[in-house]
């Protein structure tokens, strides 16, 4: 009798055991993306950190914000039914921290400036992003890719004009998604380029990604500039130019404007990153 006793006590002790271990991840702050109420938190490196004007406090990305925070776009009626609360953080990211946000954007940041990432914060970042986090990176040239580089994906300064959206992917939420304008048909009018401006670039590893748009203006045989890594159950999304989304290409005003391609790429951009896959 005593020898099943203590089987019994051993078992309760392996199975405590298990439970309790170290190894075992932490679960995540935010069960789902964007909570019950729909109400997404976006983090953004607050200008006074990132001391550019290309992030969503800074002067260069004025319409970009608009457009996120508007109700007729992101709301309970807008086109996208998700809402936008736009975090401008200053502070040192930690996995704990970074568990409040459902989507963190990083613009154009001079990776030799002081106060840059660390490698805690981005080891902290993979760590969220495998835990389901989602990551918009714009990284224009060398010296501004730091962070892309750390998930695998370093940039090469490129001469093009605009990106062409792949073909093979003509379907992707981001090319073909809610903010699309429509033909008389009411079906979707594809995107046939996505404009940059004066400092860009193209990723030479393109191993484990979806690449969304190309460099050359013939699609699928260009250098990628627009790349979806999926990692683990979050994702990475990587620009070779933050001017996809800024004031540069972007049309004034909150509206997404049907005549302007980047308006729809960025609108979609943000709804696909902030949608469970």
């Amino acid at each position: 009798m005593k020898y099943i006793k203590s089987f019994y006590l051993l078992a309760s002790f392996v199975l405590i055991s298990c439970h309790n271990g170290n190894d075992s991840p932490h679960p995540p702050l935010r069960s789902q993306l964007c909570g019950d109420d729909n109400t997404c938190q976006v983090a953004s490196v607050a200008r006074s950190r990132i001391s550019s004007a290309w992030t969503l406090d800074g002067g260069s990305l004025t319409e970009t914000r608009l457009k996120l925070l508007s109700l007729d776009n992101f709301g309970p009626q807008g086109t996208s039914r998700k809402t936008i609360n736009i975090i401008d953080s200053d502070e040192t990211f930690t996995l704990e921290s970074l568990r409040n946000f459902d989507l963190l954007f990083i613009g154009y940041w001079d990776e030799r400036a002081e106060n840059y990432l660390t490698t805690e914060e981005l080891n902290a970042m993979t760590s969220w992003v495998m835990e389901g986090g989602r990551l918009i990176i714009t990284c224009d040239s060398t010296g501004f890719d730091a962070t892309c580089s750390h998930f695998g994906y370093p940039v090469t300064a490129a001469n093009f004009n605009f990106a062409v959206p792949a073909l093979d992917q003509s379907l992707h939420p981001v090319l073909n998604g809610l903010f699309n304008a429509k033909d008389i048909n009411n079906a979707s009018i594809a995107l046939t380029e996505i404009r940059t401006s004066s400092s860009k670039s193209f990723f030479a590893n393109t191993d484990n990604t979806t690449i969304l748009g190309y460099t050359l203006p013939i699609a699928d045989s260009g250098q990628a500039t627009i790349m979806e890594h999926k990692l683990g159950s979050g994702i990475v999304m990587l620009l070779g130019d933050v001017d996809y989304v800024s004031d540069i290409t972007l049309s004034h005003g909150e509206t997404i404007n049907s005549n302007n391609q980047n308006d729809i790429f960025m609108a979609n951009l943000f709804d696909y990153m902030l949608s469970s896959q």
